[in-house]
């Protein structure tokens, strides 16, 4: 059986998909920036020990988010309810983060309006999911859908 995916839920679908990719290509990176920092090049600055294990512990997580975000993304195009808890989660996430400058006041002119901007993106998002008719295609199907 097929169902209708709405709109709405496309445009998370894509969305997520892109943040897969983005942060896969920004962990590989990372590790890539490791690599070519380890060979000793007297015109490169030396870092530190902890600077090498600082990059590549933020590739690592970068490669986990980007995990999260495909899944997150594959779930919401199949229906099932982990992809729309994750996706209200990572919304939820980004808007406080975006809430916490613009409370702060550290924000002015354009970078105020691009976090109110992406709050309201996320604060919508949540409010979509939210919807009794995009909920209702998420609720668990019968085991006999399950396996057809």
């Amino acid at each position: 059986m097929s169902r209708h995916r709405p709109v709405g839920l496309i445009c998370l679908v894509v969305t997520a998909a892109l943040w897969s990719l983005i942060l896969a290509l920004y962990g590989v990176g990372a590790f890539y920036e490791v690599s070519s920092l380890l060979k000793h090049d007297p015109s490169k600055p030396e870092y530190y020990p902890l600077g090498y294990v600082l990059l590549v512990l933020a590739g690592g997580c970068l490669l986990v988010a980007a995990w999260i975000a495909a899944t997150t993304a594959v779930d919401l195009w199949k229906f099932k309810k982990r992809g729309r808890l994750l996706a209200m989660t990572a919304a939820m996430i980004l808007g406080v983060f975006t809430l916490l400058p613009i409370f702060s006041r550290a924000l002015q002119g354009l970078e105020f309006w691009i976090a109110i901007s992406i709050f309201s993106l996320s604060a919508s998002t949540i409010y979509y999911l939210r919807l009794p008719t995009i909920r209702s295609q998420f609720q668990s199907q019968p085991s006999a859908e399950r396996n057809s």
